[in-house]
């Protein structure tokens, strides 16, 4: 019998069993907020990787709107989003989207979907996160996000 092995590799532990000559076989574990173990399958793994990887770009997305940085939040967005609307005219939306909101209070994720086509876009793969956020401005509400894959990258197609 082979030895089985632990990894962990970005937060997720990878164990490994070698169950043929020259394959490996691999499931990850994943704890949820409760700190429920979850054993994913290989699909399910480099979902949740996407998930992750999506979620953080989105993150650095939104600081940069909430630090009123508009022009890095635009250059750090997908070319889909760029290509639908004009640089000027988008950035100008978002500034007074922004000030008519004010001040965020508070973000909590709500939800999460990897999907691999979406209305109106090309195919590809998509995450669609949704927050329940709170401003000073405009109370709460739900914010969607949507990022696109491109060469490897996550980046905002849509707010």
């Amino acid at each position: 019998m082979s030895p089985l092995r632990v990894l962990w590799v970005s937060g997720f532990c990878l164990i490994s069993c070698g169950c043929a000559p020259r394959a490996q076989s691999y499931s990850v574990i994943q704890t949820n907020s409760e700190g429920t173990l979850r054993i994913l399958n290989a699909s399910e793994s480099q979902d949740a990787r996407d998930q992750a990887a999506a979620q953080e770009a989105a993150q650095a997305w939104l600081k940069y709107l909430a630090q009123d940085r508009i022009e890095v939040a635009w250059e750090a967005s997908s070319n889909f989003m760029k290509g639908s609307q004009a640089s000027g005219k988008a950035i100008s939306r978002l500034r007074l989207n922004r000030r008519r909101v004010g001040r965020l209070l508070e973000r909590q994720g709500i939800a999460q979907q990897l999907v691999h086509q979406l209305p109106g876009a090309p195919p590809g793969v998509y995450v669609v996160l949704q927050f329940r956020a709170k401003y000073a401005g405009r109370g709460e509400f739900c914010e969607t996000v949507t990022l696109a894959r491109e060469q490897g990258e996550w980046r905002v197609a849509g707010y």
